[in-house]
Formats: C-alpha cells, sequence, structure tokens
C-alpha cells in the first residue's frame, strides 16, 4: 500500500461513531481533505464533525464515496 501524502482525500465510513470522528479529526488536522458516511448520522459527534468542516454523508451509497481507486 502506498503511503498517502498531506492533501489526499480519505473517506471514512462510519464517521458518526466515537473512535471514527476522533480519527477524522486527527486525519484533518493532519493535512488531509477528510469526508465521511454514516447511517446514522446525529449530535453530538455529527455538530463536532460540522464544526470541524468535515462533510457527512447521510447512507452508504457507494457513488458518495467510490470516486478513486480502492486499495
Amino acid at each position: 500500500m502506498e503511503k498517502l501524502k498531506p492533501g489526499s482525500h480519505i473517506h471514512l465510513i462510519g464517521i458518526c461513531g466515537t473512535a471514527m470522528a476522533s480519527l477524522a479529526g486527527i486525519l484533518k488536522d493532519s493535512g488531509y481533505k477528510v469526508s465521511g458516511s454514516d447511517q446514522n448520522v446525529y449530535p453530538p459527534m455529527s455538530t463536532q464533525l460540522e464544526q470541524l468542516g468535515i462533510p457527512i454523508q447521510q447512507g452508504f451509497k457507494k457513488k458518495t464515496w467510490c470516486r478513486g481507486r480502492i486499495s
């Protein structure tokens, strides 16, 4: 697996969970472009992600996250 460079886009599935939302914040602070999707989008994690500027898609439709290659 190749190493991702800061600025690369990372999409997290299940982003509204406590651990995934925290990981999303760490990745964003590290210079990555972060987005995510979750079946159940609700506070407090959705609010935290919104404040961090991380977009969230409701549901798990492939077209919302599969824009490049999957390794």
